[in-house]
């Protein structure tokens, strides 16, 4: 805790404020960034960093709320570059801006690939190509890239075309995607897509649906 700060609106804001590099468009967050490429502001509270700038310029965020970006850079946090949505109006804005889903080619993989090893960082990577920071650190590594036709052939066990498969190819990459934006927990998920928890937890850890990248 920095000294002479005390926990109160106004140091959260002097400390917000320390993190902020503001340009003419974009207010860049320089703190910390979670796997999804969003900031992460950690100091008395912890809160996803243009959610708390909604809340200190605009005031309080409504239960069930998203915070969306005009900008479409989610290390904004300029409050002229954000509004309120719900989780529909979430997706949608994600679909338009082609976030939803993002179907890698080949050619984007090697692109990826390229860009890490002229030492630009995964969480811009991220952003750029509008996947995972561990989609992009698994690319790096080599883990694994397949095609998504090839993925979605596969026909396994326990996979999309298994005659007990509750989800199919697309919906199990937009399980990922929405959770990997920061704005959807298990549990939401869950409720919206009427299957357990537990079944959630499986997909995004990839302990089932495996085949699909």
């Amino acid at each position: 805790m920095p000294r002479g700060i005390p926990c109160t609106l106004d140091g959260i804001f002097v400390e917000f404020e320390n993190r902020i590099k503001k340009t003419p468009t974009c207010w860049v967050w320089t703190g910390s960034v979670n796997a999804s490429g969003y900031g992460v502001f950690n100091m008395w509270i912890s809160e996803r960093a243009h959610r708390l700038s909604y809340f200190l310029h605009r005031g309080n965020i409504p239960t069930g709320m998203c915070v969306c970006h005009t900008c479409d850079n989610r290390k904004c946090v300029n409050p002229d570059h954000l509004f309120l949505g719900t989780r529909n109006d979430n997706n949608k804005d994600a679909a338009r801006k082609g976030r939803m889903g993002r179907k890698l080619t080949l050619q984007d993989a090697e692109e990826v690939k390229r860009l890490y090893a002229n030492g630009k960082r995964q969480s811009d990577i991220a952003i750029q190509f509008g996947i995972s920071k561990t989609m992009v650190s698994l690319i790096c590594a080599g883990r694994y890239w397949r095609s998504r036709t090839h993925a979605d052939k596969y026909v396994g066990r326990r996979g999309c075309r298994s005659h007990v498969a509750k989800f199919d190819a697309e919906q199990v990459r937009n399980v990922r995607d929405k959770f990997a934006t920061g704005e959807y927990s298990m549990r939401a998920l869950a409720r919206e897509y009427n299957v357990s928890h537990s079944a959630i937890s499986r997909i995004v850890n990839r302990r089932s649906y495996r085949e699909i990248p």
